[in-house]
Formats: structure tokens, sequence, C-alpha cells
């Protein structure tokens, strides 16, 4: 799934840059926003969406959480290969309901506070594909890690297929038209419910 995220590397930040919004990372302090991609770590470099300039892809089998950014966190952050950064989702805006005619703000209750999770960065990806969205201001990370950070948020999934040369795609098309809104893209299928 594609969404947004916050980025914190326990540094002081410095002001919002090109496609950014201050928000609130760990311990208060000022994070801007990247975009998130969250896919399967281990059908990740089988797609082709992305190139590595530096470390290595998501590993399926990682015992800590990892992450591949894009060049603009890079030059924004000074980050390096094996750095330690926080993601979390941005914070959602107060709730209201209606009371007696009138809008009252429901307090922030634990389930709506982000959770905040450290990673660490084992790929640094080039200015094409994946790494050119967002201006290179864009992080991939394993899709169960992606979904933990926006547990009880509801997403939109978006599922990639790889194209089989003996599938007849006019008739993938129609079979999927009425269920599915897709994109066909040179190597790849990406399609949403």
């Amino acid at each position: 799934f594609q969404n947004e995220v916050m980025i914190d590397t326990g540094q002081a930040v410095a002001a919002p840059g090109r496609g950014e919004e201050e928000g609130r990372g760990a311990e208060g302090r000022k994070s801007p926003r990247a975009q998130l991609l969250a896919i399967e770590a281990r059908y990740a470099a089988s797609f082709g969406q992305f190139g590595l300039a530096a470390g290595a892809d998501l590993s399926p089998d990682a015992t800590e959480n990892e992450v591949l950014i894009g060049p603009y966190l890079v030059e924004q952050f000074g980050l390096d290969l094996g750095d330690e950064v926080f993601l979390s989702r941005p914070v959602r805006a107060a709730r209201q309901r209606c009371e007696d005619g009138k809008l009252v703000a429901v307090p922030q209750g634990e389930a709506d506070r982000p959770l905040v999770l450290p990673f660490r960065v084992v790929g640094i990806l080039t200015r094409e594909g994946t790494g050119r969205a967002a201006g290179g201001n864009v992080a991939v990370v394993d899709y169960e890690v992606g979904r933990e950070l926006y547990r009880g948020v509801e997403i939109q999934p978006r599922f990639w297929a790889v194209k089989d040369p003996g599938v007849d795609l006019e008739r993938l098309q129609r079979s999927l038209g009425a269920t599915y809104s897709y994109a066909l893209n040179r190597g790849i299928v990406v399609g949403q419910a």
C-alpha cells in the first residue's frame, strides 16, 4: 500500500522542505512527511520498480525493521546505510461528534496515537522508478511492518502482479474490469479493489 509516513532521526530537523508538512515525531520533535510504500519484502526486487544506489533489498528474514530510503531523505537528513530512523503514520485530526446540535471534539484515545517504530536503513534508492517518486522523498518498508504502523486505520491495498507472457491481457482486463481498477505498466499490472 501507499500512504504518508512521518520521519524522525532523533536529531533536530530543519524547517520543512519541498512537499513536506510539519508534524510531530518521537519525543515531540518536528518531523517531515514522506511517501511510504509498503511491499512484501520477498517480492520487492522482482517487480523492478526501484533500483539501489547502495545497500541491499529488504530481507524477508530480517530480525529488525528495515527501510529503503529515497535520495531526498539522504540529502535532507545526512542519512547513510546502517542509520536508525523512526517512522510513524501522521497524527489524525481530532475527531468530532455532534452533541445537542454542536460539534464537540472527541478526546484522543490511546488507539488514536500513532505507533512510532525504529527502522534500520539497509538501502538507498536510485533516482528512478520508486526512488523518483515524490522527488526522492520516499521510504519503502515490508508490508507487514507498514500494516503495523497503520494498525487501526483503514488503508487501500494495491496488488502488483508480474505479467505472464502466456496470459491474454485483453481477456484479463475484461475479467478484472468489473471489480478492480488497474493500470498496465511496462513490467507489471498495478491494481486495487
